[in-house]
């Protein structure tokens, strides 16, 4: 209610020292703010981050409730102009959410949280503004898939993958797919090991080149489904997709995302990168590099297509028991490979779309690769 009165009273000159001004309710933040405070107010305190606060001077007084602040000179929110605005306008607002308006918003019943930096120097305080404004708005953002972390499912995937040894295919030593659940964890583990031999074990056990995130998973799979447009969408977007399809699936029934499901998975990792890894040797991508994510994820969609067409599949268990792909299987997919290549760079196959990666994002695009003349060699029935 405060901070509703203050905006009230002093409007944007309390946000000179923010680096922007109200986006409006249509970003998504905004908006889930909003519904916070419409919808469980008493919550607000826990969900926001709160206030970043400067001023020059303040008073105070002993009160049975603490010790309060009574005034502030040059009051200035540097961090959370959004979060005021959002106060101040919400309640102010015409129209309803699910059937309640805007301006029954009960602000008695919502707190924020407000880190106070009282800048005591007149000649250090426009500079302590600007830097505090600076670093308070330039942490390290926080990804979407990140919050999905603590999910059941991808604390499952995570456990398989500490205590699932795979075969050593090539490798002199069986080895382990390290699935990174949030970020940064194989890095922090790696730091947490003292003594160089053990350093050394860990990696050797967890080779970098078999470590796969949230947004990885998301990419194999979907494009194990065949939804290559949406994988192309971006990491974030897709993992969102892919996320919100797997995650309900694993609500229904958890107990087919055990060991089989992780063993299927890393064989769609070795299947993703191995492709990449094989088009990016080809003469012809060398001789004009651009497109390798677009052109592996609707190669293998096709592929899969393809042979599911003719009633076959591609063998997962022989791809995981070997920890790699057959010569046979390269050879084909870099066939396939060429082709969608070929008319991705062929703007009268993008009917007329100017650039190649927009083409690639629209669900029509998988439709136009289905109808091309593409016949498979006779693969091994193992393969």
């Amino acid at each position: 209610e405060i901070l509703s009165e203050l905006f009230h009273d002093y409007g944007q000159r309390l946000l000179e020292g923010n680096v922007r001004t109200f986006l409006t309710f249509r970003g998504n933040v905004n908006k889930g703010m909003r519904t916070t405070l419409l919808k469980s107010p008493e919550n607000f305190f826990a969900y926001n981050n709160g206030l970043t606060v400067t001023a020059s001077a303040i008073k105070t007084k002993e009160t049975s409730q603490g010790l309060l602040i009574t005034s502030m000179d040059d009051m200035q929110i540097v961090n959370g102009g959004q979060t005021t605005s959002t106060i101040y306008f919400s309640p102010r607002q015409k129209g309803r959410q699910a059937n309640i308006d805007f301006t029954s918003i009960d602000l008695s019943k919502v707190f924020v949280q407000m880190k106070l930096s009282v800048i005591k120097n007149n000649e250090l305080m426009e500079e302590m503004k600007a830097n505090i404004a600076e670093f308070a708005n330039t942490q390290n953002p926080i990804q979407k898939s990140d919050l999905v972390s603590n999910h059941p499912f991808h604390k499952r995937l995570e456990d398989l993958s500490r205590k699932t040894i795979v075969p050593s295919g090539d490798r002199a030593v069986a080895t382990k797919w390290f699935y990174e659940r949030a970020k940064g964890q194989y890095q922090t583990k790696l730091l947490s090991i003292l003594g160089k031999s053990k350093k050394d074990k860990f990696v050797m056990e967890n080779p970098k080149d078999q470590l796969f995130t949230k947004t990885d998973m998301a990419k194999f799979e979907n494009t194990w489904r065949m939804n290559p447009s949406e994988v192309m969408q971006g990491a974030q977007k897709n993992l969102s997709i892919m996320g919100e399809k797997i995650l309900k699936e694993y609500e229904d029934n958890e107990n087919n995302f055990e060991a089989g499901f992780y063993r299927n998975l890393i064989s769609k990792a070795i299947l993703f990168r191995q492709t990449e890894k094989a088009i990016s040797a080809t003469d012809w991508y060398q001789q004009s590099k651009g497109y390798r994510a677009d052109t592996t994820c609707y190669t293998l969609a096709l592929f899969r297509f393809l042979l599911i067409k003719g009633k076959k599949d591609i063998n997962l268990k022989r791809i995981y028991d070997a920890q790699k792909l057959s010569d046979s299987l390269i050879e084909q997919i870099l066939i396939i490979a060429k082709e969608i290549r070929s008319h991705l760079l062929d703007e009268s196959f993008r009917d007329g779309i100017a650039n190649a990666s927009m083409f690639s994002k629209k669900a029509s695009a998988f439709d136009k690769y289905k109808k091309l003349n593409i016949t498979l060699k006779n693969l091994n029935d193992k393969d």
